[in-house]
């Protein structure tokens, strides 16, 4: 293993799930999830993409196996 990369073992990795808070606009909704959205979380840029599942498949089967309901979008 060379210096760029990183054992996962013994690690836990925390995802962050956002719910956003309703606004009022022209836009419809439709439209608005056709766009994407750039904001600043944490001093971290971030993007915002609607309807794109984004948890790996591992993640998604083992939620079923569980059956929790919901996704990671973005």
């Amino acid at each position: 293993m060379n210096e760029t990369e990183s054992k996962t073992e013994d690690h836990i990795f925390e995802q962050d799930y956002v719910r956003l808070t309703p606004t009022i606009s022209k836009i419809s909704g439709s439209r608005i999830q056709l766009l994407k959205y750039n904001f600043k979380w944490n001093n971290e840029k971030m993007i915002i993409k609607f309807n794109k599942i984004l948890d790996p498949s591992e993640i998604t089967q083992a939620l079923n196996t569980i059956e929790h309901t919901g996704q990671k979008h973005c």
